[in-house]
C-alpha cells in the first residue's frame, strides 16, 4: 500500500527603504572672466534612485573646502590660499542655497518620495560678477552629496 504525506512552508521576504548611492555630473562654469561684469553660471544634475514609497527626508550639500555654505569657495591648483567665491541653489532663480543640513539649516531638498526609479535633481550654480582680485589659474571645490531616508 502506498502513502503520501504533504506539508507546507512559508516563502517570505521584507522589503526596506532604501536608496542607491547617488550620482552626479561636475559643474563646470567653463572660463570666467571677472571683468566682464557678468556673473558665471552652470547646472549640474544629481540622480538618485530609493526603493518606491521611500521618504526621502533631505538631500543636502556639503559646504566644500570653506565649510561653510554661505561663502562656498574653490581654490587655485597649486596655491589653495587663492580663492574663488561661488554658490549652489536648489532654484532656477538662484535665490535659496543648497543646504548641508547643518546649524539647523533648513535649505536642502526635501520631500521626494522614491518611485524605484532614478529621479534626478538640478543643482544651479553661480559664481558672482567682478571678483577682479583673482589671479588666473584654474579652481576646483569638492561637494559631498547626502541622501537622507
Amino acid at each position: 500500500m502506498a502513502a503520501t504525506i504533504t506539508n507546507t512552508f512559508t516563502v517570505s521576504s521584507t522589503i526596506s527603504d532604501a536608496c542607491s548611492t547617488p550620482s552626479a555630473g561636475n559643474l563646470d562654469f567653463g572660463t570666467y572672466n571677472p571683468l566682464s561684469g557678468s556673473n558665471a553660471t552652470a547646472t549640474a544634475t544629481i540622480t538618485i534612485t530609493c526603493t518606491s514609497t521611500t521618504t526621502i527626508t533631505s538631500v543636502t550639500l556639503s559646504a566644500g573646502g570653506s565649510g561653510s555654505i554661505n561663502s562656498r569657495q574653490m581654490s587655485k591648483t597649486g596655491d589653495a590660499t587663492k580663492k574663488l567665491n561661488y554658490q549652489l541653489y536648489k532654484d532656477s532663480g538662484r535665490t535659496t542655497v543648497w543646504g548641508d543640513g547643518t546649524n539647523g539649516a533648513t535649505n536642502n531638498v526635501t520631500g521626494n518620495a522614491g518611485t524605484g526609479s532614478a529621479q534626478t535633481l538640478t543643482v544651479y550654480g553661480t559664481i558672482a560678477a567682478s571678483q577682479t582680485s583673482v589671479v588666473p589659474g584654474s579652481y576646483t571645490d569638492t561637494i559631498t552629496v547626502t541622501i537622507n531616508y
